[in-house]
């Protein structure tokens, strides 16, 4: 790294520094205590969108609410926005939007009534902001609810207004902690583009086991497993560390496949789902997809489909379940 290179660095602001941190709370385990969490260190720069996930959902529900000053820690150090942390705990902070329930809306508002309410601190005449947030919940795929009572929206679309009433608040930390709920993939690809507002002041924490919205929406990811993180960097390293599956190979007699491939290409292991064929590498070394390809013809396997497995969240998940014996 140079000179340029570390000054560039230095001057990106950290909005979340964790060192060491130990939780309060404990649980029991062969006859002996533990702590929840154990020496849980990381960074969260401004402008990344960083996801936690974890085995056990507890885990990161709890990491979430001591970096939300929801819950008190037992030891090492919390800082949010190079500010510190108030001694006072279960207070959150002025400069921290936390998310963890969609009940924080009034059911008896529509959705461009209640996002003209959450912005009456702006200087915007209101003409102006009722065609900007129109503009916006049509820009996000949500025009179908811009005129709804917010009661009767889906739990899901109500959590995405509140992450869209977060984007548009003086906050510069936004954390979404959404470890109980499924998005669907319209939601998700909406979810992402309010990222994109918050990155432009901020960063966002998403707290979810969804493997979709980690690979759509974050730049980062920490996974927790045993209260430890086994795992934290970026999206992209993650995939290409842990996901061993190469090939995904499709078939109406996938068992039938599967002892073909051992027999004629001993390099790789091979696990049936379903009508499917997992194609993993543990030996370290990857033959040419023409060379993989060339055995399976040469052999006389000719599945219905094989698709090029690109990196995926959920593989790299189980595969860091497996390799720490879970």
């Amino acid at each position: 790294m140079d000179k340029r290179e570390v000054q560039i660095n230095s001057q990106i602001k950290k909005t979340v520094m964790l060192t060491d941190i130990c939780s309060s709370e404990h649980y029991c385990k062969s006859g002996q205590y533990e702590r929840i969490l154990k020496n849980i260190t990381f960074n969260v720069l401004t402008g990344e969108s960083v996801g936690i996930a974890a085995k056990e959902m507890n885990e990161a529900k709890l990491l979430l609410e001591i970096i939300a000053n929801v819950k008190p820690y037992y030891s090492g150090k919390c800082v949010l926005d190079e500010k510190g942390m108030m001694q006072k705990k279960r207070l959150i902070l002025p400069h921290l939007f936390y998310i963890d329930t969609p009940n924080m809306l009034y059911d008896n508002m529509i959705v461009l009534e209640f996002l003209m309410f959450a912005s009456t601190h702006s200087l915007e005449s209101p003409v102006e902001k009722q065609r900007k947030y129109l503009e916006m919940l049509v820009e996000f795929g949500l025009e179908n609810i811009a005129f709804s009572r917010i009661s009767m929206l889906s739990d899901t679309d109500k959590l995405i207004i509140e992450l869209l009433v977060a984007a548009h608040s003086d906050s510069t930390l936004v954390i979404f902690n959404v470890l109980e709920y499924e998005f669907s993939n319209n939601q998700v690809q909406t979810i992402k583009k309010i990222c994109s507002l918050i990155n432009a002041k901020g960063s966002i924490i998403i707290g979810t086991n969804e493997p979709k919205i980690i690979g759509v929406c974050c730049d980062k990811v920490a996974y927790i497993l045993d209260g430890t993180i086994k795992f934290y960097g970026t999206v992209d390293d993650l995939c290409s560390e842990w996901d061993k599956v190469l090939y995904l190979i499709s078939d109406m007699h996938p068992e039938e496949v599967a002892d073909k491939l051992r027999a004629a290409c001993g390099n790789y292991t091979y696990v049936t789902n379903g009508k499917s064929v997992l194609v993993y590498n543990y030996s370290g070394s990857n033959l040419a997809h023409s060379e993989f390809l060339g055995i399976l013809f040469d052999n006389g396997i000719l599945p219905d489909n094989i698709k090029l497995n690109k990196g995926r969240v959920e593989n790299s998940f189980e595969e860091l379940n497996k390799q720490n014996g879970l």
